[in-house]
């Protein structure tokens, strides 16, 4: 395994918005409704507001992964691995290869409470409850 962190080009927004459609559009449609044009606004959003970093393997795309670097923590916004890349090791390593690039630092996120493959993943990997609310599961791991 070659895992790259790649950072993201304008090129590369139909691939991330599609990626972000299948794995997101269940679950946002599960609690809220999907809204396109809200969720294609938010989107661009999040491409401004975090790091986004195309997840790849000998150049191969495997999802992508936006990340904001804090004083005392790195907090994962999104991480999304393609269908085929799941159960394959990738995620751990992603999540690894984060925390060991930014040394000393703890990995946070939110995780959607319908979620359960997502939540029970984060747990395997050594993530901890922070706290929840009614759709979100706050997690930390510590450095």
């Amino acid at each position: 395994m070659r895992l790259a962190f790649q950072p993201y080009r304008a090129g590369d927004k139909p691939y991330l918005w599609t990626t972000y459609v299948e794995a997101m559009k269940p679950h946002i449609s599960r609690m809220w409704g999907w809204d396109a044009a809200w969720q294609e606004n938010d989107f661009a959003k999040g491409l401004r507001r975090y790091e986004t970093l195309v997840l790849e393997d000998s150049d191969c795309r495997l999802g992508y992964l936006q990340v904001r670097n804090n004083r005392d923590s790195t907090f994962i916004a999104m991480i999304i691995l393609e269908p085929g890349c799941r159960s394959r090791g990738y995620g751990p390593t992603v999540l690894d290869k984060l925390q060991n690039e930014r040394p000393g630092k703890p990995l946070t996120l939110r995780c959607f409470r319908v979620n359960t493959a997502a939540y029970q993943f984060y747990i395997r990997c050594g993530f901890r409850v922070v706290r929840t609310d009614d759709y979100f599961i706050a997690m930390h791991r510590p450095a």
